[in-house]
């Protein structure tokens, strides 16, 4: 993107006026980007952002596959001392050149002292795999409503999993399953909460029961499952080696369908 077409911000007080910039924890410089799980921001709009945490955005060359990216997005110079707002340099590492320093691709956007933070008038690449870095150190532990950093279960209800690995998962048409046995369901699976039912932001223990005949749970694996302003996640602590949620027992042996025995 040539320089000189930037769109460039006149809002008139940016400190009091900008949207929170989301999955900053995970932008740090150290975060390692995670297969078909990069942050993208090609579909963000130019405005201002002020980053959750107030952590400030990287001055200094990030390798590519970096800030939970493929091509991290960092600053060139200094952050501005005085309030004022101040056109910065950001390049875009895509790895093409090592003597680019870092820098195959430059955008300009703007930066504003708020005297204890800043905010950013940032632009989006034009590539997907594309996201600026904010922060330095060690990469968080992940928060499971941040559905970017999960494992996706697509068709969870119908579709047979083999080899999970334990971790959280979300299932992609946020389609809950049922949380008693007998309730109207195409799946074999059910989550028994034991009659409770998460706040928002609250995680509580429960299982992963698959239904086999005229038996509720007979074979089941332990989970947590937090409420996510509504839609729900979970975490598969026991390893079970397959798990079916529509009507396979005919293709696999029965005892490999739910491990984690009662």
């Amino acid at each position: 993107m040539n320089l000189n077409q930037m769109q460039l911000s006149r809002a008139a007080n940016p400190c009091e006026k900008y949207n929170w910039l989301r999955n900053t924890g995970y932008r740090r410089s150290n975060c390692s980007s995670k297969p078909n799980r990069d942050i993208c921001d090609k579909l963000m709009k130019p405005q201002w952002v002020r980053p959750v945490g107030d952590v400030e955005i990287v001055n200094q060359q990030v390798n590519v596959y970096q800030c939970a990216t493929t091509y991290p997005i960092w600053m060139r110079g200094h952050l501005p001392m005085t309030k004022d707002t101040i056109n910065a340099t950001v390049c875009l590492n895509k790895g093409r050149m090592q003597y680019h320093g870092g820098c195959d691709d430059q955008m300009i956007i703007q930066v504003k002292n708020c005297t204890g933070y800043y905010v950013y008038y940032i632009q989006p690449p034009e590539v997907c795999n594309a996201a600026y870095c904010f922060g330095y150190g060690e990469c968080p532990s992940f928060e499971p409503c941040d559905f970017y950093y999960h494992e996706e279960l697509v068709n969870f209800d119908m579709q047979t999993y083999c080899d999970l690995s334990s971790g959280w998962y979300k299932l992609t048409s946020q389609k809950q399953l049922p949380t008693t046995c007998n309730e109207p369901s195409a799946s074999n699976l059910w989550i028994n909460v034991n009659g409770t039912s998460p706040e928002n932001g609250e995680i509580i223990e429960a299982k992963l029961c698959y239904k086999y005949g005229s038996s509720c749970c007979d074979r089941y694996a332990d989970l947590q499952m937090k409420n996510c302003s509504g839609s729900l996640v979970l975490n598969i602590t026991s390893k079970p080696s397959c798990l079916c949620g529509g009507t396979c027992y005919s293709t696999l042996s029965y005892q490999y369908m739910l491990q984690g025995y009662t």
